[in-house]
């Protein structure tokens, strides 16, 4: 197993990949890890997917998304570590992430299905990736993305998320070296 150096490097990886199935479109976006981040509107509250900068800002990935034919970002659903053989008094361990990349599009410049496809073909091939399913669901999808809202998703768009494994081989890193 190759080891990686960090989750956002390989998401990195996997958006290069990805753009690869549009080579010839300019019209996507492709963002890193989103966050659910809260919101209140007068007398509700919900969540929607952003990008969370250091600082604190955030951009709402669906903000441009009309604009964009497709958009596409990434959530980390989990993490779990498994001891591995190692050598010494050092221990190692496999980390495997399990990851959603939520995709967005208009159905008049894409067919749903085949985008999946294409894209579940093209990140399929990394060593570090492995493929667990396609959820097609529209309201389920949604409601896991926009918690405390409606579904309001006009029938022009489609909604789908691509779930997947990262894995990697690394000591625990102690907490004077993050």
């Amino acid at each position: 197993m190759q080891n990686i150096y960090s989750m956002q490097t390989t998401i990195e990886r996997v958006n290069e990949t990805i753009s690869r199935v549009f080579k010839r479109v300019a019209n996507v976006q492709l963002y890193g890890l989103a966050e659910s981040v809260a919101a209140r509107d007068k007398d509700s509250e919900r969540s929607i997917p952003a990008i969370v900068f250091p600082d604190g800002e955030c951009y709402d990935v669906y903000g441009m998304a009309d604009m964009k034919d497709v958009t596409i970002y990434h959530r980390l659903q989990s993490a779990q570590f498994q001891q591995v053989q190692s050598y010494g008094s050092r221990k190692e361990y496999n980390k495997e992430n399990d990851l959603s990349m939520v995709v967005y599009g208009k159905r008049a410049a894409y067919n749903q299905y085949e985008l999946a496809d294409a894209i579940c073909g093209a990140i399929g091939s990394l060593p570090e990736v492995t493929l667990s399913g396609v959820d097609h669901n529209l309201l389920q999808v949604f409601a896991s993305e926009y918690n405390g809202v409606s579904c309001f998703l006009n029938p022009d768009y489609f909604l789908l998320r691509i779930n997947y494994r990262l894995t990697s081989t690394h000591g625990c890193k102690k907490i004077d070296k993050l």
